[in-house]
């Protein structure tokens, strides 16, 4: 008699939660289950995610999920969490997504194994003080939770710390005590200076503020442990020298800032591989650059450029350049060798002519010179045979030397809004080029 009632129960529970499934669908490529199929295969169910409002008697059988890693609450409209989570033993990641909930229930504090909270878009005015001694949390995400102050208990011991569209003007004052953190995550808040306190966070590898009103960094930024730093998407007019003391950087993002210049300083981030100082009012790069040895990747399109930094020539390293959509017009110094370019974009410029020796790039695959100015091709390009893509559309281009077509690995060939006459078996390129009348385009 038991085994039919649990069969029918089953197949209620089948039917009630079947709608659900093409609104789980993503999480579904993620690993997820829903709550039906996990109730069924208990022991192999890791990740789970509950849907709408659901009775007690079914969200209960989560109980049932003895191997329970990582639970979702999506949009299930609950003001609490039930006591009995706290007897899943190996559940260390919550989310709790679209909720009425005002303030964290207690069953928090006696979760074992709790590592990582996200709430987002929970209608949060409350953390209650006993949050900051939940010692087993490791990482907490608040976001677009725009009912709570800077006065917010933060757990001691968490290692990662996302504040994202809060809609508090200043930071929580327990943040500068989290002495553990190593990434801190400060996205779309109405903040507009970063208090000097940040040096506090002494095992802080991982910074981002991004979205913000901020105007400027701490003048006496003490980050010995600093990986990351991502400024982009502020009011930012001018660095502090005391950034380019953080030695142990290697990534650094100040894209779309105000920026007008670069300071020479820079040259002191002696690990710095990754630079993204794209869509700022940037004149000119300083000479220095050309002493960042370990400089793979720099993004610098949308400034005002008017000189190519011939210097970054030096950077032996450099993997990627990207100089897009500047004013960029003379050449002027030494060009030498780019012994690792893979990839190097020009477009949007007032090139006509590039210098000798300028395509000395024996690994680059794509080089992008469109809407420039460039009237013909120097012989220098033959030479390139590794490049796999050629984008040379909306400039002054009438014909295309014959060597083009024996450049063993190109794939794409663009030479959009010309007449260009083109040389013959230009057609094994893969991509064929576009824009072309084909009556000039030779048999």
């Amino acid at each position: 008699m038991k085994k039919a009632s649990l069969k029918t129960a089953a197949l209620a529970l089948w039917l009630l939660l079947a709608s659900l499934a093409p609104r789980l669908s993503a999480q579904n490529e993620a690993g997820f289950w829903p709550l039906y199929q996990a109730l069924q295969n208990p022991e192999k169910a890791e990740k789970v995610v509950v849907t709408g409002t659901l009775p007690d008697s079914l969200t209960r059988g989560i109980l049932s999920l003895k191997n329970l890693r990582h639970l979702v609450l999506l949009d299930t409209r609950i003001r609490d969490l039930p006591d009995y989570l706290d007897e899943l033993p190996l559940l260390e990641r919550l989310e709790i997504i679209g909720s009425p909930m005002d303030s964290l229930p207690e069953v928090l504090r006696t979760m074992p194994a709790l590592k990582e909270l996200v709430l987002y878009q929970v209608a949060l005015k409350h953390i209650p003080a006993w949050f900051a001694e939940v010692n087993t949390l490791m990482s907490l995400e608040l976001n677009n939770c725009f009912g709570l102050g800077p006065d917010i208990p933060l757990p001691r011991m968490l290692r990662e710390l996302n504040l994202h569209y809060l809609g508090m003007t200043e930071l929580p004052e327990s943040l500068w005590g989290l002495d553990k953190l190593r990434r801190l995550s400060i996205h779309g808040m109405n903040i507009d200076r970063l208090d000097a306190k940040v040096s506090n966070l002494t095992a802080l590898q991982d910074l981002s503020v991004k979205f913000t009103l901020l105007e400027g960094v701490p003048s006496q930024l003490r980050l010995l442990s600093l990986r990351r730093l991502d400024l982009s998407y502020n009011r930012i007019q001018r660095i502090q020298p005391d950034l380019f003391q953080l030695q142990a950087l290697e990534w650094l993002s100040l894209r779309e800032n105000q920026l007008t210049e670069l300071e020479p300083d820079v040259k002191n981030m002696v690990q710095l591989q990754y630079l993204d100082i794209a869509y700022n009012q940037i004149r000119e790069l300083p000479v220095a650059m050309g002493q960042m040895a370990n400089l793979r990747i720099l993004y610098a399109q949308g400034n005002n450029l008017a000189q190519f930094p011939l210097q970054l020539s030096k950077n032996k390293q450099l993997r990627v350049l990207n100089l897009d959509y500047n004013r960029i017009y003379l050449f002027e110094g030494r060009v030498e060798d780019w012994p690792n370019l893979v990839t190097f974009s020009a477009k949007g410029n007032l090139i006509d002519l590039l210098p000798n020796g300028f395509f000395d790039m024996p690994r680059v695959q794509e080089i992008d010179l469109g809407l420039n100015q460039i009237l013909f091709l120097p012989d220098q390009v033959r030479d390139l045979s590794s490049l796999r893509v050629l984008r040379l559309g909306d400039n002054w281009l009438t014909e295309l030397p014959a060597w083009v077509a024996g450049l063993p690995a190109l794939e794409e060939l663009r030479l959009a809004n010309q007449y260009v006459r083109i040389p013959e078996k230009t057609n094994q390129v893969k991509v064929l080029p576009e824009g072309l009348d084909p009556a000039l385009v030779d048999p």
